[in-house]
């Protein structure tokens, strides 16, 4: 699918990227088979943090206070390699595994189906990557009953487009 959409009085062509380029435009992917089907692709949980302390915000910016994290551990069980952590009801920050190091591309994340049917949910927010390979980080709201969460878990789906 192209659209085109008009930029400073130049028109320009976005694509959805899908299958192979899809692949090839994100790095760190934990198992592409399982997480890239046609022009989607499910990022998976590195690491979920608690808030420490509060953050600011002000008009002008001068007195902005980004929030301060701690991270949580994971818990293992029956499975040596991977670990669980289990959140109860609130407010987290998670760290994906992949990023999307091209600058030319745009990604649209959502929550993933089975995200959703835990109850927890996260919103939905657009990757412009600067050109580098910067972690990618979102909120996480979980929901009164809590929810396990296991390593490389499949949290959250994302659409990428290539400005050509």
């Amino acid at each position: 699918m192209v659209m085109k959409y008009l930029l400073f009085n130049e028109w320009k062509v976005m694509r959805i990227l899908k299958s192979k380029e899809l692949e090839e435009s994100w790095i760190n992917l934990i198992y592409p088979p399982k997480q890239l089907e046609g022009a989607i692709l499910d990022l998976t949980v590195k690491r979920i943090y608690l808030f420490k302390k509060q953050g600011a915000l002000d008009f002008g910016g001068s007195e902005y206070q980004s929030v301060d994290l701690e991270p949580l551990s994971p818990k293992f069980e029956d499975d040596p390699k991977y670990g669980w952590w289990s959140l109860s009801t609130g407010t987290y920050i998670v760290e994906y595994n992949e990023s999307l190091p091209r600058n030319e591309c745009l990604a649209i994340v959502s929550p993933h189906k089975r995200l959703l049917s835990t109850g927890c949910f996260h919103p939905s927010f657009v990757i412009n990557p600067s050109g580098k390979s910067q972690p990618i980080q979102g909120l996480l709201s979980v929901n009164s009953q809590g929810v396990r969460i296991k390593e490389n878990a499949r949290i959250s789906t994302v659409l990428t487009l290539k400005i050509d």
